[in-house]
């Protein structure tokens, strides 16, 4: 057959779904005629599929080599770039491919998507918007617009595209996007957030609920739990933070912790994951959701922690397969997941006081002392004395995601700033180097009176230990609402900063209340937007009180339940064991040989239950 037919037909088979007979296809080009740069672009596309991306970019790069102008190759070597978050080489390429032709849409599709994952948000909606006009059914390229939007605070516009996409592409991975949207405006309700989660399940769990597997429990009794920890964020990222310090804290006795990474792209953190893990690590990014599960059951886990929620990379219908008999969600998402098929939610009685949210969950929320712990990392550098000392004037702060900082939030800063003369509002974010998405918070702030000269806008830092270091330059941090502050709050508190925050009445809108409870600034906190202005303008008043309450953070923290990853880790194993001594408990459970749940049971005396504390 003719090598151009060959790879024609491997490409065919590549797009219906039999990857390995494309491979084989391909190689034999390759065998024929080494360096054929269709073949090594075919191969490279392959491998990218077939969960080796690594392998599949040095192939693409070879062709590259060999055909430097190919528009279908520097698309696909652009967007893979982008895939692995190389982006400067990215962007290299696809503008290069756009160049050469301007009438590609998938290419605008790719380049929008790596502007948008870099903060550029006019440009993203620029090449998406392009993608669109060349070719109206690109319907995917509405989400680095709506994304864009949201980084520039328009986020009743990006919420309507969201709900545009979900009605011209349904499916799971259109819907949990547009889940995680809702929590940013003030327009949702508790109540319409969760029953939107609901509907996701009634959609996407329900057809699966049937295929669910029974699952006989195995004698726990003397025995540590095996914990399968499902997460696409075992890299650089805020989830890293409060995960790391878990699993290197484990009791091997109580808990033997397997990682399921959903990670496409590893980089440093992946490595400490990995070496942490040692045998235990399972990549599952190139697994089908039936495949996953079937590993996750091979290795007999006992219980199955979701760390992403609907965020992305999330594996949610993994866990609709029910692969492990209890299943819990933590940690990487503020809300429930909709899912019955996922059995706890944990969280803590400040974020979700009792009675209060049960009724916005499909599971049984169980509630720590503190829904996470966080330990300051070792090159952090010292706290720094309030800069209102050096500099005659206060400096508010976020470094907040821009997408949480909507209009609302503006009006109520950009009050606060005017009632402390001189003072400056210092606001940091990746979306802070895009040129649009300054002029339009700028645009937003003058319109409360508040000219340019007095917002400090500061992009990504080189490095975490210098974004550590800029909290010196904050006086007072201003927790956004409703969708308050987690990593950025945990960092500024530490790092002597005292947050001003505003309780809401769900979880996502009540973390800086719990957090602010941690460090015994129940003063700190409002119940009201007028009481949030008063408070920060009676603290800002008082620049002695705020350096001696500075000096004192540290302490604090390691007195509290969130600075004691020990005491978590201990109280996190017995939820652990409770969960599972429940499911044995139950009618699921009730299969069991006789006597075995006396079994179970006889040498592990009951832990004292932490539930509804």
């Amino acid at each position: 057959m003719d090598p151009e037919a060959q790879l024609a037909e491997a490409a065919t088979l590549h797009t219906n779904g039999s990857p390995r007979e494309a491979e084989a296809l391909a190689r034999a080009v390759l065998r024929a005629q080494p360096g054929h740069p269709g073949a090594l672009h075919r191969l490279g596309l392959l491998a990218r599929d077939l969960g080796n991306p690594q392998k599949g970019l040095e192939l693409l790069l070879r062709a590259n080599r060999l055909l430097p102008e190919d528009v279908p190759l520097l698309t696909d070597l652009g967007a893979l770039l982008g895939a692995l978050r190389l982006f400067a080489p990215a962007i290299h390429r696809l503008e290069a491919a756009v160049a050469l032709d301007p009438d590609r849409p998938d290419t605008y599709l790719h380049l929008a998507r790596v502007y948008s994952d870099i903060g550029l948000s006019a440009k993203a909606i620029t090449a998406a918007r392009r993608a669109l006009e060349l070719d109206p059914d690109h319907h995917n390229a509405l989400v680095p617009i709506a994304s864009s939007l949201m980084s520039q605070g328009n986020i009743t516009e990006a919420l309507d595209l969201w709900r545009q996409l979900l009605n011209l592409v349904p499916g799971h991975g259109t819907h949990s996007p547009y889940l995680f949207s809702m929590h940013y405006p003030l327009a949702c309700s508790p109540a319409e957030i969760a029953a939107e989660h609901f509907r996701f399940a009634e959609l996407y769990e329900a057809p699966i609920r049937p295929l669910q597997p029974t699952h006989s429990p195995a004698p726990i009794a003397g025995r540590p739990l095996r914990v399968g920890y499902v997460s696409p964020d075992y890299r650089l990222h805020p989830v890293r933070i409060f995960l790391l310090p878990v699993l290197q804290r484990h009791n091997p006795a109580e808990v033997e912790f397997y990682c399921y990474s959903n990670v496409p792209d590893s980089d440093a953190g992946t490595t400490e994951f990995t070496e942490l893990a040692g045998p235990r690590w399972r990549e599952i990014y190139h697994l089908d959701d039936d495949a996953a599960a079937a590993l996750i059951r091979a290795d007999q886990i006992d219980i199955l922690v979701d760390l992403a929620g609907h965020s992305g990379g999330c594996r949610l219908l993994l866990f609709a397969r029910k692969p492990a008999p209890v299943q819990v969600t933590w940690l990487g998402y503020p809300d429930t997941t909709g899912l019955t098929s996922i059995d706890y939610r944990i969280t803590d009685a400040i974020t979700d006081p009792p009675g209060l949210t049960e009724a916005f969950h499909s599971e049984t929320l169980f509630r720590l002392p503190c829904f996470l712990t966080y330990s300051l990392p070792a090159y952090a550098p010292p706290v720094a004395p309030p800069p209102c000392l050096r500099n005659g004037f206060i400096t508010f702060g976020s470094f907040n995601n821009f997408m949480k900082i909507d209009p609302a939030v503006i009006r109520l800063w950009a009050s606060i700033l005017d009632g402390v003369p001189q003072s400056k509002l210092l606001l940091k974010h990746r979306d802070a180097r895009d040129p649009a998405a300054l002029e339009q918070f700028t645009a937003y702030f003058a319109q409360h009176g508040i000219p340019a000269d007095r917002l400090i806008f500061a992009p990504q830092m080189p490095s975490h230990a210098v974004h550590l270091q800029h909290y010196g330059d904050m006086d007072i941090a201003l927790d956004p609402f409703p969708y308050n502050g987690t990593t950025t709050s945990c960092e500024a508190l530490a790092m002597g900063v005292p947050l001003v925050v505003l309780e809401g009445a769900a979880h996502v809108a009540r973390v800086g209340v719990a957090l602010a409870h941690q460090y015994g600034l129940d003063d700190w906190i409002a119940k009201s937007q007028d009481e949030y202005r008063q408070i920060a303008i009676t603290h800002a008043a008082n620049p002695a009180a705020l350096a001696e309450l500075r000096s004192q953070m540290r302490a604090r923290l390691a007195a509290s339940d969130l600075g004691n990853a020990d005491l978590f880790v201990r109280g996190l194993e017995t939820a652990y064991r409770e969960m599972m001594h429940a499911f044995l408990d139950s009618p699921q459970a009730s299969a069991m040989a006789p006597g075995e749940a006396e079994t179970n049971n006889a040498n592990t005396p009951p832990a004292e239950s932490i539930m509804g504390q």
